[in-house]
């Protein structure tokens, strides 16, 4: 599931996260007691694509750097209500999810311990 975002001309798509996305970043904070940094990784990982380009015309890549640049408070409101929403499970989802344990351990990647998924690797998100 995506949803599009549009402000002022910047657009941003927002897709939903994988599970193993997700207990990554859950992982993440628990080790590191860092909710700003898993929140950083969640919307790192949740954002597919956008509009934004450099101050030289380039496309500007989805990056945390580039996010707290280029996107004000306006939309990082809209995207952390656009994560949510396609991101929210049905109640039948919910309580299978609640069933299942998260893996005991994790494969991480980076200086943030978080791997970002590639858009186009095939993975359903």
């Amino acid at each position: 599931m995506e949803k599009t975002i549009e402000i002022e001309g910047i657009r941003v798509i927002v897709k939903t996260m994988s599970i193993q996305t997700y207990w990554d970043i859950a992982e993440l904070e628990k080790r590191t007691k860092d909710t700003l940094a898993s929140s950083k990784a969640m919307m790192l990982h949740s954002i597919v694509s956008w509009n934004v380009v450099d101050d030289k015309g380039n496309p500007a890549p989805v990056t945390i750097e580039n996010i707290g640049k280029y996107l004000g408070l306006n939309f990082l409101t809209k995207i952390d209500k656009a994560m949510v929403e396609v991101n929210d499970l049905s109640e039948e989802e919910k309580k299978t999810s609640l069933k299942q344990s998260a893996p005991e351990s994790t494969t991480e990647t980076g200086a943030s311990g978080i791997t970002r998924e590639n858009e186009n690797s095939g993975k359903e998100g």
